[in-house]
Protein backbone atom coordinates (compact mmCIF):
# COMPACT_ATOMS: atom_id res chain seq x y z
CA UNK A 1 0.00 0.00 0.00
CA UNK A 2 2.89 2.33 0.55
CA UNK A 3 3.91 1.71 -3.21
CA UNK A 4 0.42 2.70 -4.15
CA UNK A 5 0.72 5.73 -1.58
CA UNK A 6 3.23 7.28 -3.66
CA UNK A 7 1.09 6.74 -7.01
CA UNK A 8 -1.66 8.38 -5.15
CA UNK A 9 0.07 11.19 -4.04
CA UNK A 10 1.67 11.85 -7.61
CA UNK A 11 -1.57 12.00 -9.16
CA UNK A 12 -3.28 13.72 -6.51
CA UNK A 13 -5.99 10.53 -6.39
CA UNK A 14 -6.37 8.89 -3.33
CA UNK A 15 -9.33 6.76 -4.60
CA UNK A 16 -7.01 4.59 -6.08
CA UNK A 17 -6.81 3.09 -2.09
CA UNK A 18 -10.01 1.65 -2.80
CA UNK A 19 -8.70 -0.24 -5.88
CA UNK A 20 -5.11 -1.79 -3.75
CA UNK A 21 -7.45 -2.51 -0.83
CA UNK A 22 -9.97 -4.81 -3.26
CA UNK A 23 -6.80 -5.97 -5.32
CA UNK A 24 -5.03 -6.92 -1.76
CA UNK A 25 -8.03 -9.23 -0.74
CA UNK A 26 -7.79 -10.47 -4.21
CA UNK A 27 -4.56 -11.45 -3.30
CA UNK A 28 -4.59 -12.76 -0.01
CA UNK A 29 -7.23 -14.98 -0.82
CA UNK A 30 -5.07 -16.94 -3.52
CA UNK A 31 -1.86 -17.26 -0.92
CA UNK A 32 -4.42 -18.06 1.76
CA UNK A 33 -5.86 -21.01 -0.64
CA UNK A 34 -2.43 -22.08 -0.91
CA UNK A 35 -0.65 -21.93 2.87
CA UNK A 36 -2.26 -24.05 4.97
CA UNK A 37 -2.96 -27.41 4.77
CA UNK A 38 -6.28 -28.61 4.61
CA UNK A 39 -9.39 -29.96 3.19
CA UNK A 40 -8.53 -28.02 -0.26
CA UNK A 41 -12.54 -27.93 -1.83
CA UNK A 42 -13.23 -25.73 1.15
CA UNK A 43 -10.64 -23.42 1.11
CA UNK A 44 -11.19 -23.13 -2.72
CA UNK A 45 -14.89 -22.55 -2.82
CA UNK A 46 -13.74 -19.84 0.05
CA UNK A 47 -11.16 -17.94 -2.27
CA UNK A 48 -13.59 -18.45 -5.58
CA UNK A 49 -16.50 -16.35 -3.14
CA UNK A 50 -13.42 -14.05 -2.47
CA UNK A 51 -12.70 -13.57 -6.05
CA UNK A 52 -16.05 -13.27 -7.32
CA UNK A 53 -16.82 -10.75 -5.06
CA UNK A 54 -13.02 -8.59 -5.62
CA UNK A 55 -12.89 -9.12 -9.42
CA UNK A 56 -16.43 -7.58 -9.59
CA UNK A 57 -15.66 -4.53 -7.07
CA UNK A 58 -12.52 -4.15 -8.88
CA UNK A 59 -13.54 -3.67 -12.26
CA UNK A 60 -16.42 -1.20 -10.84
CA UNK A 61 -13.97 1.20 -8.55
CA UNK A 62 -11.63 1.16 -11.79
CA UNK A 63 -13.59 2.53 -13.97
CA UNK A 64 -15.19 4.97 -11.15
CA UNK A 65 -11.31 6.07 -9.98
CA UNK A 66 -8.98 5.70 -12.99
CA UNK A 67 -8.79 8.58 -15.75
CA UNK A 68 -11.40 10.11 -13.68
CA UNK A 69 -10.96 13.69 -10.94
CA UNK A 70 -10.81 12.41 -7.37
CA UNK A 71 -13.74 10.89 -5.59
CA UNK A 72 -15.45 13.67 -3.72
CA UNK A 73 -14.82 12.45 -0.15
CA UNK A 74 -11.16 12.10 -0.65
CA UNK A 75 -11.19 15.27 -2.34
CA UNK A 76 -12.71 16.68 0.94
CA UNK A 77 -10.65 15.16 3.09
CA UNK A 78 -7.14 16.54 1.03
CA UNK A 79 -8.85 20.23 1.10
CA UNK A 80 -9.78 19.75 4.90
CA UNK A 81 -6.12 18.49 5.85
CA UNK A 82 -4.51 20.87 3.35
CA UNK A 83 -0.72 20.59 3.81
CA UNK A 84 -0.87 17.63 6.09
CA UNK A 85 -3.37 15.93 3.25
CA UNK A 86 -0.55 13.30 1.78
CA UNK A 87 0.71 12.16 5.39
CA UNK A 88 -3.24 11.94 6.80
CA UNK A 89 -3.20 9.32 3.59
CA UNK A 90 -0.73 7.58 4.09
CA UNK A 91 -1.93 6.74 7.33
CA UNK A 92 -5.27 5.75 5.45
CA UNK A 93 -3.17 3.97 2.63
CA UNK A 94 -1.61 1.93 5.71
CA UNK A 95 -5.12 1.37 7.59
CA UNK A 96 -6.14 -0.08 4.35
CA UNK A 97 -3.50 -2.48 4.02
CA UNK A 98 -4.05 -3.42 8.14
CA UNK A 99 -7.54 -3.95 6.82
CA UNK A 100 -6.64 -6.56 4.55
CA UNK A 101 -4.88 -8.53 6.80
CA UNK A 102 -7.64 -8.53 9.04
CA UNK A 103 -10.22 -9.41 6.42
CA UNK A 104 -7.98 -12.15 4.96
CA UNK A 105 -7.59 -14.37 8.40
CA UNK A 106 -11.39 -16.28 8.43
CA UNK A 107 -9.84 -17.34 5.18
CA UNK A 108 -7.30 -18.84 6.65
CA UNK A 109 -9.28 -20.55 9.52
CA UNK A 110 -11.38 -21.92 6.58
CA UNK A 111 -8.05 -23.41 5.39
CA UNK A 112 -7.54 -24.91 8.40
CA UNK A 113 -10.23 -26.93 8.30
CA UNK A 114 -8.84 -30.21 7.54
CA UNK A 115 -12.65 -31.84 7.74
CA UNK A 116 -13.74 -33.31 4.39
CA UNK A 117 -17.04 -32.69 3.08
CA UNK A 118 -19.26 -29.78 3.51
CA UNK A 119 -21.52 -29.31 6.06
CA UNK A 120 -25.39 -27.80 5.93
CA UNK A 121 -24.43 -24.72 7.40
CA UNK A 122 -21.78 -24.14 4.85
CA UNK A 123 -24.17 -25.14 2.13
CA UNK A 124 -26.59 -22.81 3.96
CA UNK A 125 -23.92 -20.24 3.73
CA UNK A 126 -23.16 -20.43 0.13
CA UNK A 127 -26.74 -19.75 -0.74
CA UNK A 128 -26.56 -17.05 1.46
CA UNK A 129 -23.83 -15.54 -0.63
CA UNK A 130 -25.36 -16.31 -3.90
CA UNK A 131 -28.62 -14.63 -2.87
CA UNK A 132 -25.99 -11.32 -1.98
CA UNK A 133 -24.63 -11.25 -5.41
CA UNK A 134 -27.82 -11.93 -6.93
CA UNK A 135 -28.94 -8.65 -4.66
CA UNK A 136 -25.83 -6.64 -6.03
CA UNK A 137 -26.43 -7.87 -9.80
CA UNK A 138 -29.75 -6.96 -9.63
CA UNK A 139 -28.81 -3.26 -8.47
CA UNK A 140 -26.57 -3.14 -11.39
CA UNK A 141 -29.10 -4.24 -13.98
CA UNK A 142 -31.14 -1.56 -12.60
CA UNK A 143 -33.87 -4.03 -11.22
CA UNK A 144 -34.27 -1.99 -8.21
CA UNK A 145 -36.49 0.71 -7.63
CA UNK A 146 -34.64 4.28 -7.90
CA UNK A 147 -35.49 5.07 -4.91
CA UNK A 148 -33.79 2.10 -3.40
CA UNK A 149 -31.13 2.06 -5.87
CA UNK A 150 -28.21 4.54 -3.65
CA UNK A 151 -27.86 8.00 -3.51
CA UNK A 152 -29.93 10.27 -5.33
CA UNK A 153 -31.85 7.38 -6.63
CA UNK A 154 -28.78 6.69 -8.94
CA UNK A 155 -28.24 3.21 -10.51
CA UNK A 156 -24.61 4.30 -10.90
CA UNK A 157 -23.57 4.35 -7.63
CA UNK A 158 -21.49 2.39 -5.96
CA UNK A 159 -22.56 -0.70 -3.62
CA UNK A 160 -22.97 0.02 -0.10
CA UNK A 161 -19.16 -0.50 1.25
CA UNK A 162 -20.89 -2.03 4.13
CA UNK A 163 -22.52 -4.49 2.62
CA UNK A 164 -19.24 -5.65 0.15
CA UNK A 165 -17.90 -6.07 3.78
CA UNK A 166 -20.30 -7.72 5.63
CA UNK A 167 -20.26 -10.60 2.78
CA UNK A 168 -16.33 -11.25 3.44
CA UNK A 169 -16.19 -10.33 7.20
CA UNK A 170 -15.82 -13.79 10.14
CA UNK A 171 -19.47 -13.28 10.76
CA UNK A 172 -20.51 -14.61 7.22
CA UNK A 173 -17.27 -16.96 6.89
CA UNK A 174 -18.10 -18.50 10.27
CA UNK A 175 -21.51 -18.84 9.27
CA UNK A 176 -20.49 -20.29 5.15
CA UNK A 177 -17.48 -22.39 6.41
CA UNK A 178 -18.35 -23.45 9.97
CA UNK A 179 -15.03 -21.99 11.34
CA UNK A 180 -16.41 -22.84 15.34
CA UNK A 181 -15.16 -26.49 14.55
CA UNK A 182 -12.79 -28.51 17.50
CA UNK A 183 -14.55 -26.50 19.96
CA UNK A 184 -12.82 -22.95 18.47
CA UNK A 185 -15.04 -19.90 18.34
CA UNK A 186 -14.00 -17.13 16.49
CA UNK A 187 -15.51 -13.78 17.44
CA UNK A 188 -16.18 -11.34 14.86
CA UNK A 189 -18.42 -7.75 14.75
Amino acid sequence: MLFLWVYAVRRRNAGVVDIGWTAGLILMALGCTAAEPGWLPRSALAAGMVLVWGVRLLAHLWTRVIGRPEDPRYAALRVGRGDKADFFFLYLFLGQGALVVLLALPLLLVRSNGRPGFSAWEWAGVGLWLLALAGEYQRALGLVPPSLAGAGGSFDAPPPRWFAEAKLSGVSLDAIFDISFEGRSEEHT
